[in-house]
């Protein structure tokens, strides 16, 4: 082994005995058949693309109870810190595919491995391991997951609060993917756990027993474990978001459900071996630790990420129709609502509808049979809150569209039903898609508004999240006079009306009103509705 490799080994090995002193014992395919575990088990990927086309990929990670830790006397267990007890993850997540690469870390923040490893006194110079495909390093969680760090960045750019560092439970179950062996790909007690060559490794991991040259090594070349993610074991140890314990947090050592670590320690815990260690520090179970500061800054520490998933089925793109009603309203209308949907992709797209009442937390949206659509086609639904979910009147909220298509066009129809069974011509809304909402520290205005004898307006809002937004407003009349800035906690995928805006200055004749949100990773759509009070036809007002 050379000195390099040697120096980076007992850099780690001093971290961990710091904190385990006085602990008392306790893009190749794998081919699963040959490999006789797991088969199938590869969950769906999402793509998400950072600036400059960039894209970085995760997998889907099934809920589950799986054993954590290492069973008594594994072999390669030396700090006697990993405790084998239940672990029940409750939902399913996303994690990457492989670790943050250089190019994905530039994208983001804008730095290059050459300025981030400048700061660090732990790596060599010149680097070793540099280009886009490499893993990143010199990383340490603070600039990961800290203030200003890259996952913050990240969720700024994709206006999401979802992106975030594994726990270490997360980071475990991904790894070993259903199996209970030392390694995914088995216990390998044939070879030795140190820096010899072994073949039952070399398609799995990359530790000091290949023949490779030093240094990272770039990302993907191993065969991914039946979870379909690669570099679980070796190539670099990845943080983890928990601080770390001897005892996990959990010093009972019972069956604990969706783990989040101690928070009691400025210690982080950091998992899966690295190209520079021997093989024993590559198993599932091995947890090491590090201060958030630069002692974590080497060339064998790096991360990927994580993402709360949404809930199990739903589609990967959702559009908003924020207006949907089949109820009584004002001067004795009768509001119902017609939904068009058309197909402009090239292939069929299957979808749902979700219910959003008004006024309600929508976490768990009530969901519409699945529809099916051929390129090129549109269906209308005429009173779509009673054919598409059976409604009966007195139905008010919006509606989101989940689809596996990014090629929908939606358009909403909501009209007073006047006596005979017609109706008036109604406010047209067209649907949006994710990124045609408001997102965060975006000030939108709506003009246009009138409140006399004739007409009234009403300002609709609707969370494009499923997380608590507040969305604020300030009214202003024709001569820019401010008269009223106001707020509403809009809950998860929740919406509200506020009618007749300017009734307190009526008349007015061109009044507006502007919208924003400073909820970080808020999103949201708005409309303004005025009505004719002879027919209460409504017109759509669409913010600019």
């Amino acid at each position: 082994m050379n000195t390099k490799k040697a120096a980076l080994i007992v850099l780690l090995i001093t971290a961990s005995f710091v904190m385990t002193a006085g602990v008392p014992a306790v893009a190749s395919e794998v081919n699963n058949n040959d490999l006789g575990i797991g088969a199938g088990l590869a969950g769906e990927e999402i793509t998400i693309m950072l600036p400059g086309d960039v894209p970085l990929v995760l997998v889907r990670i099934p809920a589950g109870t799986f054993l954590m830790g290492s069973p008594p006397g594994e072999r390669g267990n030396v700090f006697e810190n990993e405790t084998q007890h239940l672990v029940t993850l409750t939902q399913d997540y996303y994690i990457g595919k492989t670790e943050v690469t250089q190019q994905q870390w530039r994208a983001i923040t804008g730095e290059s491995i050459e300025t981030v490893c400048a700061s660090s006194g732990n790596v060599p110079d010149p680097l070793e391991g540099v280009g886009d495909d490499y893993p990143m390093y010199c990383t340490n969680w603070d600039r990961i997951a800290g203030p200003g760090g890259f996952l913050p960045k990240l969720n700024e750019h994709l206006g999401s609060t979802e992106f975030r560092l594994p726990t270490e439970a997360e980071w475990e179950r991904a790894c070993r993917a259903e199996t209970t062996t030392r390694f995914w790909h088995g216990d390998v007690l044939e070879c030795g756990d140190d820096c010899e060559a072994c073949s039952a490794h070399e398609l799995s991991m990359w530790w000091c027993g290949d023949d490779s040259a030093s240094g990272p090594k770039p990302v993907g070349q191993k065969q991914q474990n039946p979870f379909g993610l690669h570099d679980m074991h070796g190539n670099l140890f990845e943080v983890v978001n928990d601080r770390y314990a001897d005892d996990y947090g959990n010093p009972s050592g019972g069956h604990v459900t969706d783990p989040a670590g101690p928070a009691t320690t400025g210690d982080v815990v950091f998992k899966g071996g690295g190209w520079a260690n021997e093989v024993w520090f590559g198993r599932s179970a091995i947890r090491l630790g590090t201060a958030h500061g630069d002692q974590g800054q080497n060339d064998v520490l790096g991360f990927r990420i994580a993402a709360t998933s949404p809930p199990s089925g739903t589609p990967d793109h959702l559009y908003f129709l924020p207006a949907a009603a089949k109820s009584a309203g004002a001067e004795g209308s009768f509001f119902l609502t017609d939904a068009t949907v058309n197909n402009a992709g090239d292939a069929a797209a299957t979808y749902v509808f979700w219910w959003l009442p008004r006024g309600a937390d929508n976490s768990e949206p009530t969901k519409s049979e699945e529809f099916t659509l051929e390129a090129g086609m549109s269906v209308v639904y005429s009173d779509v809150l009673g054919s598409a979910f059976g409604l009966e009147d007195g139905a008010v909220g919006a509606l989101a569209v989940a689809s596996d298509s990014a090629d929908l066009l939606l358009l909403s129809r909501t009209y007073n039903q006047v006596s005979g069974g017609g109706g008036t011509f109604g406010q047209a809304i067209p649907g949006y898609a994710m990124e045609d909402l408001i997102m965060a520290d975006t000030k939108k205005r709506l003009i246009f508004f009138v409140e006399n004898d004739s007409f009234r307006t009403n300002l609709g809002l609707m969370n494009g999240t499923g997380e608590s937004i507040r969305v604020k407003w300030e009214r202003f009349t024709p001569d820019g006079a401010s008269v009223e800035t106001g707020s509403a906690n809009l809950p998860a995928w929740g919406n509200k009306q506020i009618n007749t805006v300017f009734s307190g200055e009526a008349p007015v004749n061109g009044g507006y009103v502007d919208v924003w949100t400073s909820t970080e990773g808020g999103a949201f759509a708005a409309y303004g509705s005025m009505l004719d009070n002879t027919t209460s036809d409504p017109t759509t007002i669409l913010p600019q």
